[in-house]
């Protein structure tokens, strides 16, 4: 099929079934690294590929997803090295699409509109601290494990998120902030 799964067959190690489960996961956080729809199909499967070269994979678990974004984040940033010019937020369109399936619910208006807003909150971001923010609230990884998969200190991955968490509390504040 394709050569991806490969490295899925060998006993003890991942199966399609384990690559299935992370494959929304893997779509979520490339639109996040990429702020494009097509390019992160592509750098699904750019991961993937690179993926299936590597001789011993991490065993089925939380682990092979965290290798697998580490292997990802790593492919992005050599394409931004090699594309600088690539768009570093997210277009109000795509801001819509990327959001679609992580906010659908059976919300009112109100609650639609708050999350709009939230997404263009999450956009307006520095890829940096999307990146981190995405890492720990959508896919539920620990400061130390967002530590490994982007190959920086736990401090800054902590600095990171305490500055997304302002920039997205920033938009919220309508009045002076009351301590």
């Amino acid at each position: 099929m394709h050569s991806f799964f490969i490295f899925m067959t060998v006993s003890g190690t991942p199966t399609r079934g384990d690559l299935r489960v992370l494959l929304p996961r893997l779509r979520r956080y490339a639109r996040v690294l990429t702020a494009d729809l097509n390019r992160a199909d592509e750098l699904v499967l750019e991961t993937l590929s690179l993926a299936s070269g590597r001789q011993s994979p991490p065993a089925p678990g939380p682990q092979l997803g965290h290798w697998l974004f580490a292997i990802m984040h790593r492919l992005h940033r050599e394409s931004l090295v090699r594309e600088p010019g690539m768009p570093r937020s997210l277009p109000a369109a795509d801001r819509r699409v990327a959001g679609a399936r992580e906010f659908r619910t059976l919300a009112t208006r109100v609650e639609r509109v708050d999350n709009d807003e939230t997404l263009a909150r999450f956009s307006r971001l520095p890829s940096e601290q999307r990146e981190v923010l995405a890492l720990v609230v959508l896919e539920g990884l620990l400061y130390t494990e967002v530590a490994d998969v982007l190959g920086v200190p736990v401090g800054t991955v902590m600095s990171r998120m305490h500055s997304a968490r302002e920039g997205m509390r920033s938009h919220l504040s309508v009045g002076p902030v009351r301590n």
